[in-house]
Parts: C-alpha cells; sequence; structure tokens
C-alpha cells in the first residue's frame, strides 16, 4: 500500500465519521450551518474553476451564495433551477471541448453556473434533514456507485464513457457502479420497507446523475487545466472533488423520492 493510498484512507475514514456525527447528533439548525459552511468552501474552490483571478470578484461571489444559501430556505424553486441546469449539462456534455468554447470563456457565466450547482445542492440537503434516514440511503447509492464504478472499471473497463472528459471513467466501471448501488440500496430499502419497483428506479437514476454531476466538474478542471478543486483534503484534493457526484444528486434524489412516491 502506497504513502499516497494509506493518506486517502486515513483522510476519508476521518470524514466519514464526521459525516455520521453530524447526521446522528446535529441539530437541524447546525446540520445546516455545517452544510453551508461546506457549500462556501465549494464556492471559493469555484472560483479557480470559473477563472477568476481577483480575490475581490471571489469574495463578492462567496457574498452572493451566502444571500443564495439564505433565500434556498424559503424559496424552493432553487432545486428546480440546479434540475434545469443539469438536464441540459446532460446535453452538452458530449459537445466538450469543441463546441462549447464559447460557454467557458465568460467567468461570469462560469459563476452563474456554480450557483445552479452549488445552492440547489444545499437546498436538497436542506429539505432532507428532516428525515435524515434519506440522507442516508442518498449517500449509499452515491458512494456505492463511485466505489463500484472506481474498481470495476480499473479490473475490466475498456470501453470509455466519456473520452473526452474523463478517459478513466467506462461504462463497465458504470454498470459496476449501479450494480453495487442497486445492491446496497435495496439492502437499505428492504429495511425500511421501501424495497419496490421505484426504490429501485429512484437509485439507479440518481446513480445516472451523480455520474453526470461527477462529469460537469471534471469537465471545468479540465478546462482550466486543474487536476484537482483544491488542496483543503490531503490526498483527496478540494471539497468539489469529494461532492462532485453529490451537487447533482441531492436536488435529483430529494424530487424523485417525492415524485415516486416513496415513504421515510
Amino acid at each position: 500500500m502506497t504513502k499516497e493510498l494509506q493518506l486517502r484512507i486515513v483522510t476519508a475514514a476521518i470524514l466519514l465519521l464526521l459525516v455520521f456525527l453530524v447526521l446522528d447528533k446535529a441539530s437541524n439548525f447546525l446540520f445546516a450551518l455545517v452544510m453551508a459552511g461546506l457549500v462556501m468552501l465549494a464556492a471559493w474552490e469555484w472560483t479557480g474553476l470559473a477563472g477568476v483571478k481577483s480575490d475581490k470578484i471571489k469574495i463578492i461571489y462567496l457574498f452572493v451564495v451566502g444571500i443564495c444559501l439564505v433565500s434556498a430556505v424559503y424559496f424552493k424553486y432553487w432545486l428546480y433551477f440546479g434540475v434545469v441546469f443539469w438536464l441540459a449539462a446532460f446535453f452538452w456534455l458530449p459537445l466538450f471541448p469543441d463546441r462549447t468554447q464559447a460557454m467557458f470563456a465568460d467567468y461570469k457565466i462560469n459563476l452563474l453556473s456554480g450557483l445552479l450547482i452549488l445552492v440547489p445542492a444545499w437546498q436538497g440537503f436542506y429539505f432532507l434533514q428532516d428525515a435524515r434516514i434519506k440522507i442516508f440511503l442518498l449517500l449509499i447509492i452515491v458512494w456505492s456507485a463511485d466505489t463500484g464504478a472506481y474498481f470495476i472499471g480499473k479490473k475490466f473497463g475498456k470501453i470509455r464513457l466519456a473520452s473526452n472528459i474523463s478517459p478513466g471513467k467506462t461504462l463497465e466501471g458504470f454498470i459496476g457502479g449501479a450494480s453495487l448501488a442497486l445492491v446496497t440500496g435495496g439492502i437499505f430499502l428492504y429495511f425500511t420497507n421501501n424495497l419496490y419497483l421505484p426504490g429501485l428506479v429512484l437509485i439507479l437514476l440518481v446513480t445516472i446523475i451523480s455520474v453526470v454531476g461527477d462529469l460537469v466538474i471534471s469537465t471545468y478542471k479540465r478546462q482550466t487545466g486543474l487536476k484537482d478543486s483544491g488542496n483543503l483534503l490531503p490526498g483527496h484534493g478540494g471539497i468539489l472533488d469529494r461532492v462532485d457526484s453529490l451537487t447533482a444528486a441531492a436536488p435529483g434524489f430529494y424530487l424523485l423520492y417525492n415524485f415516486l412516491g416513496l415513504h421515510s
């Protein structure tokens, strides 16, 4: 085991412990505050991915993000704005990079995209916090999909899923990740009396959405020539590197969970 892998495992273990402590012990206010803090850190990283050089503009952007988070407590439609963005992303991802130059050229457009990524993600978690068992299911789906995709893709991956964005991602990896998510998520749904077709549909759709989130963040990193969004997490990069899949999955999960008629 390499030193880098050991560092990644230690950091992941600490993060996992903190996540479960917050989910289990934090009040709704503290939970929302912790999530807001993570979003603000991610927003700072996003300014780098957006191509912003001025510290003044970065600080103003954080202020704007903060205002938007406050508005998201009362204005539910941020979720729908986010869904529209992710649906659009599903169609422009195959066009990267040859036909998306204009979209990435203006940092103002990139900053707006950041709002449509980060604020709906926070709102998704905010609305899920009253039944945190749903958040556990969301995390199980996304983490299982990521884990399965990594190991199956590394062992058997041949057909590239998005060679223009992330050459390491393969169709075999996606199938492996979706399969693991269906197994682990299915077990979770069984013990919460939700194991029927809509629950399995939820798992599969959220897995697809999470992959789109991962790929979108990757496009911005590729555009700016960055390997990681930051260096806050030893062995893992930045906050955005760890929550890229969740930025799309959280709002999608919240809306789909209710649309498919699952119960807490």
